[in-house]
């Protein structure tokens, strides 16, 4: 049975018969999503009766709630932050290692580590840009190995039927997704479907199997859309072509760095006081706390010593590195994204450098053309003035403020050139020609050329400015694919809960559309009730 396969999973459980009540799932539970993922595993025991999960813990107050609570059953709790000490004991093994590379490697174990921000970049105890691993090659292999020994035998002990994950951004969440995988467990990984307040599932985070499989059948006509897909689909598709509207509003532009400049210079004293006041709530709560040499746990010193930084980088501003597009101008669109990120670290590995991205695209260009580079609007005042500088050496870039707005930048752009953001997808809606340099679900559309290799690039380039041609009966069956799986769950709002949204029956409800798209998946029928 393929891990990726629900149809056999549901075959096969018809065969065997079992209760649902034998039945385990297992979560990732990892920082601000725990309270929610808790809520996934109360949902399943409530209404199909799924009695027993486990889970794999990410940060210490979560494991802790987890231990003390009685509304949900774990037969295990495998925290994070009590497996990273345990390297200090281990004795580096190669023919392990050689061995778990042979069984788990993507093709080699060097992804495993790669994709933790925590401890190749150290990322979460330290502010961007701070960039530097926290151990030695010797001791990376010790963390690898113990982590895989533990995740292991977790799941040989455990025995899930099924995992969910929401992210897979360090390396125990990687083991944990690619040994199941191996190991033939279904899974679930969350996705947000580029809909507003709309929430989705895939069974592989870089193929997106589960999607493309509805969608090819959808194309060769293997299942017909029902009338009323269709009008839905071209409905939402001219509203959006007529007014865009971006799914998450944070990220439709960013702020105006110049007035955010003034604001600084203006309330710096006000400022002050209040983060002075916050930093030393913050030093004594960690002074306290019995548990402040886990590896996960911020530092208040060296908090505020980046956030000191970044409001100098503010106060400095970038004003004189933002240029303008002149009228009638012929450019390419480059959005940054976030980093580091999963968008980047995990599904766009050999794109990980923004910087030499942006050189080897604004070589690829046309001659007359310009390569337009705009801010992600989550990393403003992030950035130093040396990363700007360095991407303008070439002389056909441009810096784009960050409040100018995105959709007036593709919609006058001839291509847009993204990592794997939302902004392809939006210039794809806009009827724009799209490269990618990551794994992204819009890569299934033809009309989307995703760049592996910059040897292709300048070809690449090319033929998209040229030969564009946009399919809407494709993008049709693609919005209907990606609506089936769709739900109504605004996963951005319960992911960044507030206080007061954590409370278990109010996460149940929001959270159970997501839950019956598993269950459907499993072939669990809800419990009946009187």
């Amino acid at each position: 049975m393929s891990a990726t396969n629900y149809e056999n999973y549901e075959g096969a459980r018809q065969v065997n018969q079992p209760k649902q009540s034998q039945l385990k799932g297992c979560f990732l539970l990892q920082r601000s999503f725990a309270p929610v993922g808790h809520a996934m595993a109360y949902v399943f025991q409530k209404k199909y009766r799924v009695m027993e999960h486990c889970a794999l813990v990410g940060v210490r107050k979560n494991y802790e709630f987890l231990l003390s609570q009685t509304d949900v059953k774990y037969t295990d709790l495998l925290l994070d932050e009590d497996i990273h000490p345990l390297y200090k004991d281990e004795i580096v093994d190669l023919n392990y290692l050689g061995w778990l590379e042979k069984e788990y490697g993507i093709p080699n174990l060097w992804p495993y580590l790669t994709v933790d921000r925590i401890l190749m970049h150290g990322q979460f105890l330290r502010l961007y840009p701070y960039d530097q691993p926290l151990f030695s090659q010797e001791n990376l292999l010790k963390i690898l190995q113990i982590t895989a020994k533990k995740i292991i035998t977790f799941l040989e002990k455990e025995k899930p039927d099924f995992i969910f994950f929401a992210a897979v951004g360090s390396l125990a969440p990687l083991l944990l997704y690619e040994i199941a995988k191996k190991k033939s467990i279904p899974i679930f990984s969350g996705e947000f479907s580029r809909f507003k307040n709309q929430y989705t599932v895939t069974d592989d985070l870089r193929e997106f199997s589960l999607l493309r499989r509805q969608f090819l059948k959808i194309r060769s006509r293997e299942i017909i859309p029902a009338p009323e897909e269709i009008e839905r689909a071209k409905s939402w598709l001219q509203s959006f072509g007529e007014k865009p509207d971006a799914y998450d509003q944070t990220t439709a532009s960013g702020p105006d760095t110049t007035k955010k400049q003034r604001r600084a210079k203006l309330s710096l004293p006000a400022k002050l006081y209040w983060s002075g006041r916050s930093f030393i709530k913050a030093l004594a709560g960690y002074l306290a706390n019995k548990q402040k040499n886990d590896y996960l746990q911020l530092n208040p010193w060296f908090y505020i010593l980046d956030r000191l930084k970044r409001k100098v980088r503010v106060l400095i501003g970038y004003n004189d590195l933002y240029d303008k597009i002149e009228d009638n101008e012929d450019f390419v669109y480059f959005p940054l994204s976030f980093e580091p990120e999963l968008s980047l670290l995990f599904c766009a590995p050999f794109a990980t450098d923004q910087v030499h991205v942006v050189k080897q695209l604004a070589r690829a260009l046309p001659i007359n053309y310009k390569l337009c580079v705009k801010e992600h609007p989550h990393m403003a005042g992030d950035r130093t003035r040396k990363f700007y500088r360095e991407i303008k050496k070439m002389p056909n870039v441009k810096l784009i403020r960050p409040n100018v707005s995105g959709f007036e930048l593709i919609k006058k752009a001839k291509l847009v050139a993204t990592i794997s953001g939302t902004s392809g997808w939006e210039a794809l809606l806009l009827k724009k020609p799209v490269i990618t340099f990551g794994a992204t679900s819009y890569n299934l559309l033809s009309m989307v050329k995703y760049c592996t290799s910059m040897n292709d690039l300048a070809a690449m380039v090319k033929e998209r400015l040229e030969n564009f041609h946009f399919n809407d009966e494709e993008m049709l069956d693609f919005i209907i694919a990606l609506r089936r799986y769709t739900i109504p769950v605004d996963m951005l709002k319960l992911w960044g809960h507030r206080e007061g949204q954590t409370d278990l029956k109010h996460l149940s409800q929001e959270i159970e559309p997501l839950v019956d798209l598993m269950a459907e998946k499993l072939n669990l029928k809800a419990k009946i009730t009187d």
